[in-house]
């Protein structure tokens, strides 16, 4: 029996006295999904949008906290609003991995003014460049100039400068209610996924070529040459499986940078 069966049982025997079926509040979405499938399943289900006074109403008949609804709420608006990621050859994504890492969060704010904190940041405090800039969206790079190198050499107040580890990465803000704001940071790491393919291809390229050239000086039978072929095809599958361990790994590190910058921006909105 698993750990997740055992809680269900636990959470049934724990259930008030006279309610033998009574359901923890966790799986209330489950049930209430179930339910609304079996109604439009019949044909009763009635298409119709709930204001968000309705969801507050609903959530507080089950014991939920308005903030937390209206939070939810934010947060199911801000999923709508999130771009897909950009286009990568299927091809490449399928054997390497995708060459991007994103995070999204609802943050309380304006969009336009959550922005701007970001780009004081990151030319303050991570020596980062714009290279594309609106009053809520912008791309950022690590800051190439020599002020920029000079002030990541000295780092005369100790700074990681751990952001300039990714090439390139944008950020977008989008309303998300009233009150909050979705922000979505995506770092592209194609162009590092293209040196490591290129280094992989040059190294088997070189190896290749030098046991063609053996082959070919001593006459070597097909027997050789099938198993230079078949040496050939294991390093391509070897070679693809390490690019893509290495994509994973890249993404998690540029994933973790990315929250970490999110929570820098949000600590710094909640004390000012």
């Amino acid at each position: 029996m698993t750990e997740s069966q055992r809680s269900k049982i636990h959470a049934i025997h724990e259930s008030p006295p006279g309610d033998a079926f009574a359901v923890p509040a966790e799986q209330l979405e489950r049930v209430i999904a179930r339910a609304s499938v079996l109604q439009h399943a019949t044909g009763d289900g009635e298409q119709r949008q709930l204001s968000e006074e309705e969801i507050i109403a609903i959530g507080r008949e089950v014991g939920l906290e308005p903030e937390h609804v209206r939070r939810a709420l934010a947060e199911y608006r801000a999923e709508a609003l999130a771009p897909d990621l950009p286009d990568d050859h299927p091809l490449l994504t399928r054997h390497f991995g995708q060459p991007f890492a994103r995070v999204q969060r609802v943050v309380r704010g304006d969009p336009q003014d959550i922005h701007r904190a970001f780009e004081r940041h990151l030319r303050a405090e991570e020596s980062m460049r714009a290279i594309r800039l609106h009053s809520t969206a912008s791309v950022w790079e690590p800051d190439s100039s020599w002020k920029g190198k000079l002030s990541r050499a000295l780092n005369l107040e100790g700074r990681s400068f751990e952001l300039t580890q990714l090439k390139s990465f944008s950020i977008g803000t989008a309303p998300a209610s009233p009150n909050e704001s979705l922000v979505i940071l995506t770092a592209d790491l194609k162009e590092e996924r293209t040196e490591q393919i290129q280094g992989w291809g040059f190294s088997l390229g070189a190896l290749m070529a030098l046991a063609l050239v053996g082959a070919a000086v001593e006459g070597l039978s097909a027997w050789y040459w099938l198993l230079i072929m078949a040496l050939a095809a294991a390093g391509s599958a070897l070679g693809a499986f390490a690019i893509r361990t290495s994509m994973d790994n890249r993404r998690r590190r540029a994933a973790l940078l990315l929250e970490g910058l999110l929570d820098q921006i949000e600590f710094s909105k909640s004390h000012t």
